[in-house]
């Protein structure tokens, strides 16, 4: 989905996705291996291209690992876009600010109520 999409986020993990005969395609040509020698918050990608270049990716450390911690940025666009379809923006981002200020709040209860 990353090499198609650009992303691998729960928008790109759906069954309709998964049917794509473009992502069935490109799924089939996929080798995946574990390196035991690379630390479990990194990642690397080796693609070799029909035209017989080889790409090669390496992430030392993922984003959200203690050396590269999220942004409050970073996590806003991630529950943003885990609750679409769900909630609606006005919500979604009320909840967030309620998020932001729990210890402002007289009725932490608010937080469930939004959510819902």
């Amino acid at each position: 989905m990353a090499i198609e999409e650009g992303a691998a986020g729960e928008k790109q993990f759906s069954d309709v996705a998964a049917r794509d005969p473009t992502i069935m395609d490109l799924r089939d040509r996929i080798v995946a291996t574990v390196d035991p020698n690379v630390p479990p918050d990194a990642a690397g990608i080796d693609i070799t291209l029909r035209d017989g270049r080889h790409l090669r990716l390496y992430v030392p450390h993922a984003i959200g690992s203690i050396e590269r911690p999220m942004t409050d940025a970073d996590l806003e666009k991630k529950f943003a876009g885990l609750v679409e379809g769900i909630l609606p923006p006005g919500r979604t981002r009320r909840l967030i600010d309620l998020c932001w200020n729990l210890e402002a709040l007289t009725d932490v209860a608010e937080v469930a109520r939004v959510a819902c």
